[in-house]
C-alpha cells in the first residue's frame, strides 16, 4: 500500500492558554475600573448638599428694630438642581432667619474670595418680622459663581477666604451699616 498523506491538516497555530487568561483578564479589568469609575461619579453627583450655620457671627444679630436670629450657607450645584444662571455652575446661597417684630430695611451683596462683588445686589423689606413673601426666612441665591466644577473643586481645597454676603441695614437717614458679614464655606 502506498502512504497517503492526511488530505486533513492539522492547523498548526494554536492559541495559548497563557496568552487567552492574559486578554481576559485584562478585559475584566478594564471592565471594573470603567464600572467603578461610572458608579463613582453618579454617586458623587447624587451626594447631598450640606447645610452650614453660620459660624462667624454670635446670633441674634440686632440692628434698629431687625433682628436676625440665624443663617445658612450652602453651595449649589446648579446642574444638580436643574437650574441655570449664565456663566455659572455653582452659586453660594444663604438663608436668613427674622426675629419676630423685625422692621426696617436690609441691602445685601455676595462678594467672592478676592473680597469684589459678586453678582447682584439685594434691597428687602422687613415688616413685622417677615419679608416680602410673608414668612420670617429669606434665602438669597448668589448671581455668580464658579463657572466649572474644576473651579469650585479647587475652592472647597485651597486656603483662600470664603465668598460672603455682607449684610447692611439701611434707613431713610443713614447710611447702610454693616450688621453682618456671613462667609460661605464649600459645602463638606
Amino acid at each position: 500500500m502506498a502512504e497517503h498523506s492526511n488530505p486533513i491538516q492539522s492547523d498548526t497555530t494554536t492559541s495559548h492558554p497563557i496568552q487567552s487568561n492574559v486578554v481576559i483578564i485584562t478585559i475584566f479589568v478594564t471592565l471594573v475600573i470603567a464600572g467603578l469609575s461610572i458608579l463613582g461619579y453618579f454617586l458623587w453627583k447624587q451626594l447631598p448638599v450640606t447645610v452650614i450655620e453660620d459660624p462667624t457671627n454670635t446670633y441674634p444679630i440686632q440692628a434698629e428694630g431687625i433682628t436676625i436670629t440665624s443663617a445658612e450657607t450652602r453651595w449649589l450645584d446648579l446642574a444638580a438642581e436643574n437650574r441655570f444662571i449664565a456663566g455659572a455652575a455653582y452659586i453660594p446661597e444663604v438663608t436668613l432667619k427674622l426675629g419676630p417684630n423685625s422692621n426696617g430695611h436690609l441691602v445685601c451683596n455676595f462678594e467672592d474670595n478676592n473680597e469684589e462683588p459678586a453678582g447682584d445686589g439685594f434691597s428687602i423689606a422687613i415688616n413685622n418680622g417677615k419679608f416680602a413673601n410673608g414668612t420670617d426666612t429669606l434665602t438669597l441665591s448668589s448671581t455668580a459663581g464658579y463657572k466649572e466644577d474644576a473651579h469650585y473643586r479647587s475652592y472647597t481645597y485651597s486656603q483662600a477666604p470664603f465668598w460672603k454676603l455682607i449684610v447692611r441695614h439701611s434707613t431713610d437717614t443713614s447710611t447702610p451699616t454693616i450688621i453682618a458679614t456671613i462667609h460661605c464655606p464649600p459645602n463638606q
